[in-house]
């Protein structure tokens, strides 16, 4: 919106004889323009702002049918409407047993989360691999984040 008012304020400046519509209609062009370009290439570009995003694209690209997944330490709203509905949101140690409980289930633990999973995991006698690590930033705590993509053994 200040991006379109500065090259409002521009066109006007250059057609100010008497020619107010035409830099009304330059105005609007500019801030179309403008908006076609935050809105189709900065954004997009900007991964690390979106890590929800990034986990659920990881979850699709599984050879599994319909994973199931257990999240601990990240707790966005976004992550359970972009990976499923049924995602489990809990802590290192319960995530460590959901990924216990069959084949196809994946923990996504946040770093200050992993050491419970993995002191649990140890517990249990759980084998897992690690799967993928996502790095990001939570917009809503204002944080850097590092999940890791646990995957029961076994699930590809």
């Amino acid at each position: 919106m200040g991006g379109a008012l500065i090259f409002g304020l521009f066109a006007w400046w250059l057609y100010e004889d008497n020619r107010a519509e035409r830099s009304l209609l330059n105005t609007f062009v500019a801030a179309l323009f403008l908006a076609f370009v935050i809105y189709g290439a900065v954004l997009p570009a900007m991964t690390p702002l979106f890590p929800s995003a990034e986990i659920a694209r990881a979850l699709r690209n599984v050879v599994c049918v319909g994973p199931k997944a257990a999240a601990a330490g990240f707790h966005e709203p976004s992550l359970v409407f972009m990976t499923d509905t049924s995602t489990l949101l809990t802590d290192g140690s319960h995530a460590a047993d959901f990924l216990s409980q069959g084949s196809c289930r994946f923990a996504l633990v946040e770093q200050r989360s992993e050491r419970a999973f993995v002191q649990r995991a140890e517990v249990i006698g759980l084998r897992y691999n690690v799967a993928n690590r996502i790095e990001g930033y939570n917009i809503s705590q204002g944080r850097a984040v590092s999940i890791a993509i646990f995957r029961s053994e076994g699930t590809e």
